[in-house]
């Protein structure tokens, strides 16, 4: 053993990658792999059935903004009001988390109520295009 190594004895050996305490780390990375190859493969997806399509609609002509902009604003709100009533629970103010969480599972509800509304849209201009 060389001079250093003996006056560093103490010192903790190199963690090996795959050990228990890194399988969650690894699980994470492998999640998030998977998901960004998923999401890939819908755009490649989309870009093929756009470009064989001879008549692919101008989304701005048959999808509104406003449902999109609704969406988005709820979805950052419901986070928002997940993130106080978090905060309220850890201050053990349970009236302010009972109030926050509804607020969060009442945008959840609206969200859903909406979703048809907007798949049922694309579903329509998917057929459509299909003609």
């Amino acid at each position: 053993m060389s001079d250093v190594a003996a006056m560093h004895a103490e010192a903790e050996p190199q963690e090996s990658p795959l050990t228990p305490e890194n399988w969650g780390k690894l699980g994470m990375w492998l999640f998030l792999a998977g998901d960004a190859m998923s999401f890939g493969c819908l755009i490649v997806g989309y870009g093929i059935l756009r470009h064989a399509s001879s008549n692919w609609p101008v989304p701005k002509d048959i999808l509104g903004i406003n449902l999109t902009a609704f969406m988005t604003f709820l979805l950052i709100v419901s986070s928002v009001w997940m993130v106080l009533a978090l905060a309220a629970i850890q201050e053990g103010n349970k009236a302010r988390f009972n109030k926050f969480l509804g607020l969060t599972i009442l945008g959840g509800a609206i969200s859903w109520g909406a979703k048809p509304t907007s798949g049922r849209t694309c579903w329509v201009i998917a057929c459509r295009s299909w003609e």
